[in-house]
């Protein structure tokens, strides 16, 4: 039985007396376990997924008696505070759940269509239900006395915190009735709207689990169900899980809602008394079934609504057997009497678990998404198996549970629940069935949408949204209305036309931005004649409100015989010929769009118009009405045409009024003043064409403009004025004011106060056309920030606008001139929208009724937040005993006992060292064992240093130490960079003894030695320059001792850099073992020179170096190559040789070249760089085809260190013979060149058959795959083979070779596309022996298939953590082959345990055949790959080819690891176009002159590189270094003889030259001249030349190398006049010798590369003079990762935007780690990669790069306060070792502490670095505002009267 209208009620509810008094919910929103909103939610629901879980825990220790299961909402750390306007501090106090709740309230309202911003002020209640909060242990928390944590956590903020930030008037409370939580909230949500005590309401819910404990306590009242499952209502139920939720609904009355989704009919919650004293219910939840029919029964009596019609109930559903029982009873009693067809029931506590205070919330957005959203189907309960047997209604089919989804012809649902505390609660919802007819809103026009969202990627998501669904109008009605106000917090902006194109959405047209929130002024401008063209209203008619107002105009046309619409749709290029048809169509046109803008809502600030377009500025000033203004228009074109006028012409000219003025001739008026660079003029058209002309002959742009031969705005339409005054007056019958928006052009500014001016009269209009267009003076007016619209036809006046505003306006125009002109209307509109305007867009479509149908999407799921920051979320204390100690180090060079730091510099970087690093582990150690530091002896092992971290002057460096007690694991991290791991040991061992000889003697002293290592890139200083002396063989040195042990390793470590033979910078990696022995300390020092000393010695033979107390064992380094910085090269301009211009190399073609990589770890820097043809024995071959393989991808990108003579690329090869042989076959390294020489036991015939491409992926694959099967593993029939990576092109050929000797082969590929393309490759691999290579399962395939034998060989190459499956897949005899370990250096454990069974474990190199020559080898391979190509079953693989010049984007591809078999690179397209270099004969000699001999040291090796082998340098003296050097070059064979020669006349330069032409015909002579160290004289180059004339007639290179403005510039011209080989190359050197400022910035020997790579280019191309500039300033790191790891993105996100946001793969993700590593010495893990920032990248760039230094005020006003509140305490404590805590003051000031007075700046921020390495407490006394207006005095007395104030002591000032 249903209500009657005006049905009374009881208090407990309230009946509807009007169909529009209705309570709806017209918005949801929430989090569920696994699922981010309601659409995830439902997705879970259908798709029968259980979300809840055993993964994440959010603890460690799980109590039994509730097992590891729970729902868990994802995000909780994140928040978008900033959005809701929450403080810092206090957001870092919020409980998690008011958080979310503020976002879900957002969320549910834009979900009901509206902006958060409509219900500002008005009277929205808030109830919000929440019963336990175990967040609260935040605002327990004993270190918080700053007052936040009750603001945070108290449970009544929770509603009142939504009230606040929406400025809501209505009710605001946070309800606690347990369970029932939400339900209650619901209820009185529901009386307060029925009592009109508010017009809408936000009801929320909110639960959490995240301790323990809270677990517990339920479980001993409710069971806990230990396996995950709830199981409501089934005859196994064990309880419940518990699980998050936190969910908003939001109400509205019927009449107020854009959407239903279900109808409130009734709401009520009751509490329940237990009949007896001592009777305990059974478990919480239980209710005695006649107490739950009763409660049931009166509340359907107070709704007057029969139970019977009840088609569903969403149950509570606890699964504690006796609850369940007792509620399916009740249910039955109530609505099963008489019910014809079965009840439904569900209950959502089985789908996602028990969310206690919100679960009544969450049972209710269930249901209104079947209801409302899914048309009734509801979803099934998840694990009802068995039902229950001891239930009637169940048996007799009067009860239905459902076990699956479910079709219910309904419209009535009730939600039942109760609470541990006694409480009934129950709902009754009706859904929305309102069908869904989109026909009725068939739009002629495209639909626009315009969003706007907290930043860019906001707006993206709901675009990309709309335009993968069908286009919904009513869904685009909740859009529209949604953003037709401005939403504060929304940063990002956007657009987009959607259209259906063959029954898909497609976008027309689509923008976002970002919107800085500045109110902008409107601007209408409205253009004149000029803007008209054929066709300009056609598609504009499309538009409703644009063919209204041409109607009105047709209508007030039609008594005047005029067809408007005819002329404004006409496409007859002559229409506008008639003057007339030109004025009424722009009239036309201006009205129909003006009616648009004013629909739209966008109403102008100001209006200004250009000739005629001043009607338009009338008609929308309200001054004309539209038939008013077409008639002026009419009236303006009958003038011109009756009046006599003369044949005129007018043209545009591109100069503005007060240029032109005095050009015109004097029949000539200046018409139209548009803007400083254009003008208009007038006059006859004779005189008017010839003027013209006269200005286009001068290169000034002059145009005439078609005006019907009517010289309008001049001298010559003056006849024409009285006719249209008479004609005005007809039409203008009652001039109206003119408002102070509309701006004249046609009245002078001074003359605006006048009355004819102030009025839009007749008299007003016809001065219009009679006098010039003031334009270009009104203009000024425009503010510097206006938004512009143009209203016009086409957009006549952007060009002249653009250039005349500033350029911070934003001008448009609202039409084109040609097709699309709606498109570009549409666009138009939501550019302005993204400009700031808010354009109220569904007044350009049909209305939708509202509220929208049933099944139109819902919205929440679509807000993204800006979630950049992770919030504290309350984790449990773990009870466990700790196990690790940690200490953080602070480390400033300020500090004394770090102030020699300073002297370690490594590539101009101060760097810490490696013995600081092992020193502060070693002082952790000793203080987690409570020793002093440095008291104990120690024992390192298996050290890896992964980066030495870089600090600087201005900033602390931070460094944390790890150590774990049990195992001695030790880490050290600096701001989340790993910096070093290993291993530490107190011990008591003796020291291990480095056999040695007897001492040599010691020859090189401290100054050489240093010497040397600063050729190698360290410039060291002071404590670190403490080897006094060394042997020649540099196995032996004296150090002093400092008391300092990290001076002492670095010493020792210096001594092993030295024997580094590489040219880059040696950085150690990992050391094996370390002793630091302080008891043998003292027995090895000794006394010499009056210091303390110590002997080192370093053996080769047992790679250790030793002191005594200081053993260093495997040291391991990684050689980075130099890179030098970018050169700029100048040379004499043709034109004026006084001129220097920048020279463009073209690079040439040349014969041969070959890629070589520029810079580690950076692909682009991948070149190919010309090289001399390859001599020696071999057989010559022309490469056609070149192969790359993954090792080259490695190297490309940095992950693979490489010595500089490995810089090249590729190992196998195909191509010609010099006899026309096709050949293929594998070099030792660089392949990818033209030309080759190649061994011949490596050389193979190509088969006929064969391309020479199938030939090039042969070689290397199959060579190596018969070196690991056939020579290691000694291959025979019937093994058993497991190959990894079976698709890459070893692995390809290993399981063709074993397939064809008949073995059992096991594979493992990445994913299911490899495994298909393995199966059609070989059929004959059987399908269950292809497991997967990226998990443990293969080790299982390969035990399972061979009954746990193993394989007999095993090719590993997979990732470190899989290597002991790998391993264990071996069997008995078995040998594993690793393949990947050498090169990918990865940390490897290798156990003992994988020997058993006499396994062997083998480490495969296949290019160690060629360091160790082994021929034998050679020919057996040769031999085996023929034969395998003679059988047939060694074959061309597959491959990807791509061009020589697309080597870098091969190389991307190898590093990603996304190919199949080969990556080729077709050598054969073209000549390749090569960096040019030299090539020196052999047979020639090279003479030398430097004064620098470091530099000439650099030049020699350059020159040898080139292949010169005979060279004479020449020093004015002779030094041991350059002795020493040059013996070195000796043992490389090079011819060296040098020489000491001052070269004073020309019989010295005789000598010299023929001292080198002894040696062989002179092919170069090199001078370096530099004004620091110079030697030589401009005699000395004037001697040279003049004997190098007559000496060496066939010189081929002369270069002058200097610093100096002068020197040899006068000689280096007149040999270029006599057309001899010169080449002059001046740079700017800075004075590397003793400026420690220059050490720091500049890398020496990168700066010298550098400039012999201009030096090079200088003689390449043969350039006479030549200027060098060097750049050593990089660009932003930022900029160089988006190179590095083609990221362009990257360089226009915004500072926040992560790596993540900007969708970085895995493969970039490791170039940036690599390029990090490599460059700025940060090592962070990958994960952390994808979380970088620019913000983040500047901060790691400003301390790799040094700081700026501050000049003047910035010195001072270097910190800008974050928190304002601690900025403007009295006394700020700041944190030191002297109280680590700065909340606790009144423990801390106690005792002495420091009193700082700050200084201009006024806060303690820049005092935070110096105070905490204080031993004492520290406080700041801070000035108030006051301190603006004090004088210094005065302040002074402020800052004393403070201690006093606050009971405190000054002990001590600064």
């Amino acid at each position: 039985m249903k209500a009657s209208a005006g049905k009374t009620t009881t208090d407990r509810g309230v009946k509807c007396s009007r169909e529009n008094d209705r309570i709806v919910i017209s918005g949801m929103s929430g989090l569920f376990p696994e699922a981010r909103s309601v659409q995830e939610f439902a997705n879970i629901l259908y798709d029968k997924v259980n979300p809840v879980t055993s993964e994440n825990n959010r603890w460690l220790y799980t109590p039994r008696e509730i097992g590891p299961y729970s729902g868990k909402t994802p995000g909780l750390q994140y928040f978008d505070a900033q959005f809701f306007k929450v403080h810092e501090r206090l957001g870092e106090k919020m409980d998690v759940m008011s958080r979310k709740l503020l976002e879900q309230s957002y969320q549910a309202i834009y979900d009901a269509g509206l902006s958060s911003q409509s219900l500002n002020g008005k009277n929205v209640a808030v109830y919000i239900g929440v019963s336990v909060s175990e967040n609260e242990i935040t605002f327990l928390n004993n270190s918080s006395t700053t007052g936040f944590g009750i603001m945070g956590c108290s449970r009544s903020m929770f509603a009142n915190r939504i009230s606040y930030w929406l400025n809501a008037k209505g009710p605001s409370m946070t309800v606690d009735q347990a369970c029932c939580s939400s339900l209650s909230a619901l209820q009185l949500a529901y009386l307060a709207m029925k009592s009109g005590e508010c017009e809408a309401a936000i009801v929320g819910a909110c639960n959490l689990c995240m301790l323990p404990v809270s677990s517990v306590h339920y479980s001993r009242i409710n069971w806990i169900a230990t396996d995950g499952k709830t199981r409501s209502f089934d005859q196994e139920a064990n309880g419940c899980v518990l699980s998050d939720a936190i969910n908003v609904i939001f109400l509205q009355k019927a009449s107020d809602a854009l959407r239903i989704y279900a109808d409130v009919v009734h709401a009520k919650n009751e509490y329940i008394s237990f009949k007896q004293e001592n009777e305990f219910p059974k478990s919480g939840s239980y209710r005695k079934p006649h107490e739950i029919a009763s409660f049931l029964k009166e509340f359907y009596k107070e709704a007057d609504f029969a139970p019977q019609d009840v088609d569903y109930i969403e149950a509570f559903g606890i699964g504690n057997p006796e609850s369940d029982k007792s509620e399916l009873e009740a249910l039955a009693d109530v609505f099963c009497d008489k019910k014809t067809n079965p009840l439904y029931v569900g209950s959502v506590m089985s789908n996602i678990g028990f969310t206690a205070a919100a679960s009544g919330i969450t049972s209710i957005i269930k249901v209104s998404v079947l209801l409302g959203y899914q048309y009734g189907l509801f979803a099934g309960n998840l694990h009802y198996n068995k039902p229950r047997h001891d239930i009637n209604a169940i048996k007799d089919g009067r009860i239905c549970i459902l076990d699956d989804h479910c079709h219910i012809n309904g419209n009535y649902a009730a939600i039942n629940a109760f609470s541990v505390t006694g409480v009934n609660a129950h709902v009754l919802l009706k859904g929305n069935r309102k069908p869904k007819d989109l026909a009725k809103y068939k739009s002629n026009i495209p639909h626009l949408v315009t969003v706007s969202g907290r930043q860019d990627t906001s707006v993206k998501k709901v675009l990309d949204n709309l335009k993968s669904r069908p286009i919904d109008p009513e869904e685009l009605t909740l859009f529209h209305n949604i953003h037709s106000v401005v939403t504060p917090g929304h940063l990002g902006r956007g657009y987009t036309i959607l259209e259906t194109q063959e029954n898909q959405t497609v976008s027309l047209g689509e923008a976002v931005n970002y919107f800085d929130y500045a109110k902008r002024p409107l601007w209408f401008v409205y253009s004149g004649m000029g803007s008209q063209w054929p066709g300009m209203g056609a598609e504009l008619m499309n538009i409703p409100i644009f063919s209204a107002a041409i109607e009105r105009c047709q209508k007030a046309l039609e008594p005047k015989g005029i067809d408007i619409m005819q002329i404004i749709t006409s496409t007859d290029p002559d229409i506008f010929n008639n003057i007339l048809n030109a004025f009424l169509g722009i009239a036309a046109i201006q009205i129909g769009l003006t009616d648009v803008m004013y629909a739209l809502g966008l109403v102008p600030d100001n209006i200004i118009g250009h000739s005629v377009g001043e009607l338009g500025c009338a008609y929308a000033d309200g001054c004309l009405t539209a038939e008013e203004m077409i008639l002026a228009a009419y009236s303006r074109g009958q003038a011109s045409i009756e009046t006599k006028l003369i044949k005129g012409s007018m043209a545009a000219i591109g100069m503005g009024y007060k240029q032109i003025l005095p050009l015109c001739p004097p029949e000539v008026d200046v018409a139209c003043h548009n803007g400083p660079d254009s003008s208009t003029i007038s006059g006859p058209a004779d005189v008017t064409a010839q003027f013209v002309a006269e200005l286009s002959a001068k290169g000034i742009f002059a145009k005439t403009v078609p005006t019907a031969n009517i010289a309008y705005h001049s001298r010559y339409i003056a006849a024409a004025g009285s006719n249209l005054l008479q004609m005005l007056k007809k039409v203008i019958k009652n001039p109206r004011l003119r408002s102070e928006r509309w701006v004249s052009t046609s009245v002078p500014q001074e003359d605006w106060n006048n009355a004819a001016a102030k009025y839009c009269s007749p008299e007003y209009q016809t001065n219009n056309l009679l006098n010039p267009v003031l334009f270009e003076e009104t203009s000024h007016l425009i503010p510097n920030n206006a938004i512009l619209i143009e209203i016009a036809p086409r957009g006549l006046l952007q060009a002249i606008l653009k250039r005349s505003i500033s350029p911070d306006c934003f001008s448009i125009s609202l039409t084109k001139k040609g097709n699309g002109n709606v498109i570009h209307l549409l666009q138009t509109i939501g550019k302005l929208y993204i400009e700031g305007c808010t354009p109220d867009i569904k007044a350009l479509y049909p209305m939708v009724e509202l509220p929208v149908s049933a099944g139109t999407p819902m919205l929440s799921q679509l807000v993204e937040w800006m979630h950049l920051q992770e919030w504290y979320v309350p984790k449990p204390q773990s009870t466990e005993i700790i196990t690790c100690a940690f200490c953080e180090h602070l480390i400033s060079v300020h500090d004394k006992e770090h102030n020699y730091l300073r002297g370690n510099i490594s590539q101009g970087k101060m760097i810490y060292p490696i013995g600081g690093i092992l020193v502060l582990v070693w002082d952790t150690l000793c203080m987690s064992m409570l020793l002093p530091k440095k008291e104990v002896s120690v024992h390192f092992t298996d050290v890896h240093i992964e980066v030495q971290p870089i600090f600087s002057e201005e900033k602390l460096l931070r460094l944390h130490v790890a150590i774990n007690k049990g195992n001695g694991l030790f880490e050290v991290t600096n701001n989340g960079s790993k910096v070093a791991s290993g291993n530490i040991f107190a011990t008591k061992q003796e020291n291990n003894k480095i056999n040695r000889q007897d001492p040599s003697t010691q020859e090189l002293n401290k100054n050489e030695v240093y010497q040397l290592l600063w050729e190698k890139g360290f410039s060291y200083s002071e404590d670190f320059r403490l080897i006094k002396s060394a042997n020649t063989t540099l196995s032996e040195a004296i150090v002093e001792w400092r008391n300092s042990w990290v001076t002492l390793i670095e010493n020792m470590l210096q001594l092993n850099i030295l024997n580094q033979t590489d040219n880059g910078v040696s950085q150690p990696t990992q050391i094996s073992d370390i002793f630091l022995n302080i008891f043998e300390h003292e027995k090895q020092t000794f006394s010499k020179d009056g210091s303390s000393t110590l002997s080192v010695f370093r053996s080769a033979i047992s790679d250790s170096t030793g002191c005594g107390s200081v053993f260093l064992k495997g040291i391991r380094f990684r050689q980075t190559p130099r890179i030098p910085y970018p050169t700029s090269l100048l040379v004499p301009s043709s034109k004026n040789e006084t001129e220097l211009i920048e020279l463009k190399i073209k690079t040439p073609s040349c014969s041969n070249a070959m890629l070589l990589s520029a810079e580690p770890g950076n692909i682009n820097s991948v070149h190919w760089a010309q090289v001399s043809e390859p001599s020696g024995s071999g057989i010559l071959v022309k490469v056609h085809y070149a192969s790359l393989t993954p090792i080259d991808g490695k190297k490309a990108t940095g992950a693979v260190s490489h010595q500089a003579n490995e810089n090249c690329y590729g190992m196998d090869y195909s191509g010609v013979t010099e006899s026309g042989i096709r050949v293929m076959g594998i070099v030792h390294r660089g392949a990818c060149q033209n030309y080759l020489r190649t061994h011949p036991d490596l050389l193979w015939p190509v088969p006929d058959h064969w391309s020479l491409e199938d030939a090039a992926t042969v070689p290397l694959a199959y060579a190596y795959a018969f070196y690991c099967l056939t020579i290691k593993a000694k291959l025979y029939s019937g093994m058993k083979i497991l190959i990894h990576e079976g698709a890459g092109a070893l692995g390809q050929a290993a399981i063709a070779i074993a397939l064809a000797h008949k073995c059992q082969v096991f594979t493992t590929v990445g994913d299911v596309r490899t495994k298909s393309f393995l199966e059609k490759l070989y059929p004959e691999l059987k399908e269950q022996h292809i497991g997967n290579s990226r998990d443990m399962t293969f080790g299982d395939m390969v035990l399972s298939a061979t009954n746990g034998k193993g394989c007999d060989v095993v090719i590993c190459n997979v990732e470190p953590w899989l290597k002991h499956v790998s391993l264990q897949c071996g069997g008995a005899l078995s040998i594993i082959i690793d393949t990947a370990q050498i090169y990918n250096q990865e940390k490897f454990e290798f156990r003992m345990n994988s020997l058993i069974n006499d396994r062997s474990y083998v480490i495969a190199d296949f290019s160690s055949i060629f360091d160790f020559a082994k021929n034998e080898e050679f020919k057996k391979l040769q031999i085996l790959v023929s034969g395998g190509i003679s059988k047939g079953y060694v074959r061309p693989l597959g491959r990807v080819t791509y061009a020589a010049d697309e080597a870098p984007r091969a190389l991307r591809l190898l590093s990603k690891g996304w190919h199949r078999g080969h990556v080729l690179l077709r050598l054969t397209d073209r000549a390749l176009p090569a960096s040019p270099r030299i090539n020196y004969t052999s047979e020639c000699s090279h003479l030398i002159i430097c004064s620098d001999e470091y530099f000439g040291i650099q030049l020699a090796q350059r020159l040898i590189s080139r292949g010169a082998r005979m060279l004479h340098i020449c020093c004015s003296k002779l030094s041991w270094y350059l002795q020493h050097q040059t013996e070195n070059l000796k043992s490389l064979g090079v011819n060296v003889i040098v020489s000491s020669n001052n070269l004073k006349d020309l019989d010295d330069v005789a000598t010299v030259l023929k001292k080198t032409i002894a040696m062989g015909p002179v092919e170069g002579v090199y001078v370096t001249s530099f004004k620091d160290m110079d030697k030589y004289t401009s005699n000395s180059l004037e001697y040279l030349d003049a004997m190098s004339r007559k000496f060496c007639p066939f010189l081929k290179y002369f270069a002058v190398i200097t610093n100096s403005e002068n020197f040899g510039k006068k000689m280096s011209i007149f040999r270029a006049k006599d057309n001899l080989v010169i080449s002059r190359i001046e740079v700017q050197r800075p004075d590397f010798c003793g400026d420690t400022n220059t050490e720091v910035l500049l890398d020496r020997r990168a700066w010298d590369l550098s400039l012999l790579d201009a030096v090079e280019t200088g003689l390449c191309f043969k350039l006479p003079l030549v200027v060098a500039q060097i750049n050593t300033e990089t660009s932003p790191l930022y900029q160089q990762l988006a190179d590095v790891a083609d990221l362009p993105l990257l360089k226009e996100a915004g500072d926040m935007t992560t790596l993540q946001d900007l969708a970085a793969g895995s493969d970039n993700i490791k170039l940036i780690k690599e390029f990090l590593r490599l460059k700025y010495h940060v090592c962070i893990s990958e994960h952390n990669v994808l979380k970088l920032n620019k913000q983040k990248l500047r901060e790691i760039d400003f301390l790799a790069n040094n700081f700026e230094h501050k000049q003047g005020l910035a010195v001072y006003f270097s910190h800008i306060a974050e928190d304002e509140l601690s900025s403007d305490t009295p006394i700020y404590l700041l944190p030191t070792l002297g109280n680590a805590n700065a909340e606790k003051q009144g423990d801390a000031l106690k005792s002495e502490y420091l009193c700082v007075v700050p200084g201009i700046e006024g806060h303690h921020v820049r005092f935070r670095g110096l105070c905490e390495r204080l031993k004492l407490p520290a406080l700041v006394l801070q000035p108030s505002l006051n301190v603006l207006h004090e004088t210094i005095e005065q302040a002074a007395q402020s800052y004393s009267k403070v201690p006093k104030i606050f009971n405190l002591t000054v002990t001590s000032n600064c």
